[in-house]
Parts: C-alpha cells; sequence; structure tokens
C-alpha cells in the first residue's frame, strides 16, 4: 500500500485501487492526490501484476466533490495565481490520462460526484453508478466555469441537456447519468462485491480486457428505472439559444413554475461564467477531441484566476458562506463579446500541449 496523502493505493489480485480518501472534504481532490494519481497510473500502465485499475471515493457522502478550490482561494494571486495554473494544467493532463488509459479504468461512483470528481469519473472508459449517486457541475456558481473536460462531454449529451446542467448547475441522479450516457452501469451497494469478485478474475490484457470489463459490468448490472430529468422537450427547445439572453426570454416566454425557478437560478449565477460556460459548450461541439477541448478550458481558467469573480464566488460558498456573491459585472449586458473572445485566445508558450 502506497503512502500519499490523500489517497489509499494497493493492488488486490489483479486490480489496481486507488481510493479517494479525504472523506470530511467529500473526497476534494488536492494537487498533491493529482500528483500521485499520475505517477501511480503510470506506474501501473506498464505492471504486469494489474489488469483493470479500480477508483473510487471513502465514505457514503461523495466520490469526489470536485478540486481542492480553497487551496486556490488562498494562493498568491499576484502574476494570474500560478498555484492555479499548476493545479488545473496538472488536473487536467490527469484527465486525459485517465481517458486514454491503455488498460480498463473503472470509476465507482456513490454519493456526489462533482466538478474535479466528475474529471476522473466521466473521463475514465467505465463509469458505474450506484443508487445515490449524483452528479452535478456547479462552477457557474462560484465564478468558473465547466472544466475537467466538460465542454465535451456536456455538449455531447443528448439534446440541451448539458446546456442546461453546465448553466444551472443542478444535480442528475443515477438514472439520469444513465439514460444521458455519463455513466455505463447501474450496480447496486448490495452488490458491489459481486462487481469486485468479477473484476478480481480478469486476466487478460489489451482489448480483451476491456471486453471482460464489459461483460463482468453487464452481469452485475441492474435497471435504474428511467431518467428523471423534467420537462426535456421544453428544455431543449429552451436552451438551444445561442446566447444566455435568448435562453433567459425563452425561460420568461414559457411561463411554467419550472421556468420561472430555473431563470431565476440563471440570474444568481455570474454573468460572465455564464456567457463563458455557453460558450465554451458550443466551442468544443467543434473541436475533435478531448485534448483540444482542455486545452480551451485551460485558457478560460488561467483568465478567470486573473479576474475576480472565482474568488468572491468562492468566499460567498465556500469561505464566509453568506450565498450572495457581488458579481463583476453584475449585468450580462455587460459581458461583452470581445471580452469572452479574450478568455479564449491564445495564451502562447503557456498552452496546455496533452
Amino acid at each position: 500500500m502506497d503512502g500519499i496523502e490523500g489517497l489509499v493505493i494497493r493492488v488486490e489480485r489483479k486490480i489496481g485501487r486507488i481510493t479517494l480518501d479525504r472523506p470530511k472534504a467529500l473526497n476534494a481532490l488536492t494537487l498533491t492526490m493529482v500528483r500521485g494519481l499520475v505517477t501511480t497510473l503510470t506506474r501501473w500502465a506498464s505492471d504486469p501484476n494489474v489488469s483493470v485499475v479500480l477508483l473510487d471515493g471513502a465514505g457514503d457522502r461523495a466520490f469526489c466533490a470536485g478540486g481542492d478550490i480553497k487551496s486556490i482561494f488562498d494562493a498568491d494571486r499576484s502574476n494570474g495565481n500560478p498555484h492555479a495554473r499548476t493545479f488545473w494544467r496538472e488536473e487536467y493532463a490527469l484527465d486525459h490520462m485517465i481517458a486514454t488509459y491503455p488498460k480498463p479504468i473503472v470509476a465507482l461512483i456513490s454519493g456526489i460526484v462533482m466538478g474535479g470528481g466528475a474529471g476522473l469519473a466521466i473521463n475514465a472508459r467505465f463509469r458505474v453508478v450506484d443508487e445515490r449517486a449524483t452528479f452535478a457541475m456547479p462552477e457557474t456558481g462560484i465564478g468558473l466555469i465547466p472544466d475537467v473536460g466538460a465542454s465535451r462531454f456536456l455538449s455531447g449529451m443528448p439534446g440541451e441537456a448539458g446546456t442546461y446542467l453546465g448553466l444551472t448547475g443542478r444535480s442528475i441522479n443515477a438514472a439520469t447519468m444513465i439514460a444521458t450516457g455519463l455513466a455505463d452501469a447501474f450496480v447496486l451497494r448490495r452488490d458491489r462485491a459481486r462487481l469486485l469478485d468479477g473484476l478480481d478474475e480478469i486476466t487478460t490484457t489489451g482489448a480483451q480486457s476491456f471486453a471482460a470489463v464489459e461483460s463482468v459490468l453487464k452481469s452485475c448490472g441492474s435497471d435504474p428505472g428511467p431518467g428523471s430529468l423534467a420537462n426535456t422537450d421544453d428544455l431543449d427547445q429552451v436552451f438551444s439559444g445561442d446566447t444566455v439572453e435568448t435562453i433567459l426570454d425563452h425561460l420568461d416566454q414559457h411561463g411554467s413554475d419550472w421556468a420561472r425557478e430555473t431563470a431565476e437560478l440563471i440570474r444568481g449565477r455570474s454573468p460572465t461564467s455564464l456567457k463563458l460556460t455557453l460558450s465554451a459548450l458550443r466551442r468544443a461541439r467543434d473541436l475533435p477531441d478531448l485534448a483540444t477541448s482542455l486545452a480551451m478550458e485551460f485558457r478560460v481558467v488561467c483568465r478567470i484566476a486573473e479576474g475576480v469573480d472565482f474568488y468572491e464566488g468562492v468566499r460567498a460558498a465556500v469561505i464566509d458562506k453568506d450565498r450572495n456573491p457581488a458579481w463583476n459585472p453584475a449585468r450580462l449586458a455587460d459581458v461583452t463579446d470581445e471580452t469572452i473572445d479574450w478568455y479564449f485566445a491564445s495564451l502562447g508558450g503557456e498552452e496546455l500541449k496533452l
């Protein structure tokens, strides 16, 4: 068992197991954990004693509720917050490693998976959820954008479901994760031991190991029932707009309780984050792969670290917990197209290269 703070690492038969182990912090991801994951996955990629990698979270409340945003808040903010850039650069490289790993990675998702946790789990080849799993990307509420590859996996969801989730930060349950393609299998908690036993028996390598995992998941999986994402037809129509203002107009015209509540929720988010999020989701549709999506997101978050909304959002949500952020600018109308384009412009020699 390796000793890396925040991680429990071991090999059990042919399974390389990594447990995120900060349950009191909902297993929030630190830079030390990111580096430990990279080191371990690099070693296991060529280890003949590891056929499958399993990621899970300690405790009953969360797989991982996101990155350690407090450490970024507390870091030296001069010169664009170098700690933030380092964290995001290495975190995104880890997400890409997980997505392209040569061996099957199974993310066992129970409880909350948000933000940086989604980067680990949703980018894995096999995403297994149980009845406690809930997913959200709430970044517009803290002055950030859905990142860690979310521009790609949200924009790839059916219809405008990803736009809705990205702008509102609302959560969905396990059944909806299955229905929208964010998860691959639903395995009840009571069947977890049977799942692990099945993975234990995998000794093959290469393409055969991926097929073997698929077979195990099929044998252990249950029907999660229908997804619970409400008003799907209306959602697709309302959130098809290419500006946040248009989407809000559609919600206002809709007139239902759902539309009023959704519009109120969006209007409480950072105007800059809302426009950046929608632009990232639309741009990601034309990008060829995860690497280019992550590079795009990296440009945006690095420039967000130079501004004020992220720090104000974290202050209001995590530090003072007054839930009353003072966004700057405070109005959507004051966030210009030229400003948005600046966030997406090249970083030159600081670009993320994967």
